[in-house]
């Protein structure tokens, strides 16, 4: 009978093993079944246009940004922004080939995007004949100076400014990656502030980041939502004072976006919303600020180099001890040393109160809108 026992459980243990390992080997494939969807969605679909065109395998309609961003120049119009459609750095490379036809010239992240001169609530009017907005999403130092590649200093400059947006990372390097895109222009541009060929950078972090994204779930779920806009037409419109239901990319590259009330700031000042690109403990860059400083000695004998502050919500002042009030802080100090040191106006504060912004001017903690946009060539710090 112990024996008929003992026989029977090794048996049983047997078919708990082979049940087991058919589990995991089902459990395997189908994961790597669901990792391989995910992969083929996001390269093919691609709602953010990072992939070269050469890798998918889906018979994508291309759009040519170049005749994008010539047509809404030439038109002074504007175009739906639909979700898969653009890269936002790959237009902001278009439209700095028009950069020395401003006379006002943003560069920035999509804090500023809604600088422009069109409707209510212009900004710079008193300041500024026109206006060209490179706020791009994530918008960093690397990108201002690959941007710059065609501003020609041999045309005439009398008047015309440039304008230098001041995060709370502005003055560090490498805080977004995807300024590599051009890096080509970053490179190029580098070498004329710096005057010095130095060493070339390597595109390993933007490539990583690349292939993370392959199986990045975020993703794949915004390239479902974009499937329906892979082959739509481009839908240009002509009424700027009209209000839309979706972002307008304007013939400035500034945006036009729908207005919305935001709710519970506190809710995503919990989730650490407000702590975007903030690294603690590594708020400010020595090598950052030397590449601001090489650009602005170039530039500025033929340009005036002002630096812009955008505020944050008020709610996220309320938190005294949180890592984007120490680095706000900190970076506004720095950039008003920086200003007096090389002679350079400053507009607006991190502080939404010096700019005379309210609760309601916000479209989130981060994001101000048009009308507190307007308000901060107000507020002007006079160093030059």
């Amino acid at each position: 009978m112990n024996f008929y026992i003992l026989n029977f459980s090794k048996i049983n243990m047997k078919q708990k093993f082979y049940n087991y390992k058919k589990y995991l080997q089902v459990f395997s494939l189908t994961f790597i079944i669901f990792l391989l969807i995910i992969l083929l969605v996001n390269l093919n679909i691609d709602p953010g246009k990072v992939y070269p065109n050469k890798f998918k395998f889906l018979n994508n309609k291309s759009t040519n940004v170049d005749d994008v961003v010539n047509s809404l120049i030439k038109n002074k119009n504007g175009i739906i922004l639909k979700s898969g459609i653009f890269n936002d750095r790959d237009l902001a490379r278009s439209f700095s080939k028009n950069i020395n036809n401003a006379d006002c010239i943003i560069f920035g992240s999509s804090h500023i995007q809604l600088i422009n001169l069109t409707g209510t609530n212009k900004s710079f009017k008193n300041i500024c004949k026109s206006i060209l907005n490179f706020g791009i999403n994530g918008g960093v130092i690397e990108d201002y100076i690959a941007l710059s590649k065609n501003i020609d200093l041999k045309k005439n400059s009398e008047n015309k400014k440039i304008f230098l947006s001041i995060h709370p990372w502005t003055l560090n390097l490498n805080r977004d990656n995807r300024w590599q895109r051009n890096l080509d222009d970053y490179e190029f541009t580098l070498k004329k502030i710096t005057n010095s060929r130095g060493e070339k950078t390597k595109k390993n972090l933007y490539n990583n980041l690349l292939i993370k994204n392959f199986f990045n779930f975020d993703y794949f779920v915004e390239s479902i939502k974009s499937f329906k806009n892979r082959n739509s037409s481009l839908d240009f419109v002509y009424d700027l004072e009209k209000k839309y239901k979706s972002q307008i990319l304007l013939y400035d590259g500034s945006i036009i976006k729908p207005d919305k009330k935001f709710i519970d700031a506190e809710k995503h000042i919990k989730k650490g919303l407000a702590n975007y690109k903030i690294q603690k403990n590594n708020l400010i860059d020595k090598n950052a600020i030397f590449l601001l400083t090489k650009y602005i000695e170039y530039f500025e004998n033929n340009f005036e180099i002002i630096f812009l502050l955008s505020p944050y919500h008020p709610e996220v002042w309320k938190n005294k001890h949180s890592d984007v009030i120490d680095a706000m802080l900190l970076v506004e100090d720095k950039v008003h040393s920086i200003a007096k040191r090389n002679k350079i106006n400053v507009l607006g504060s991190f502080k939404p109160q010096k700019v005379g912004c309210d609760e309601n001017e916000f479209f989130d903690l981060l994001h101000p809108k048009k009308s507190c946009l307007s308000k901060i060539e107000k507020l002007k710090f006079y160093y030059k």
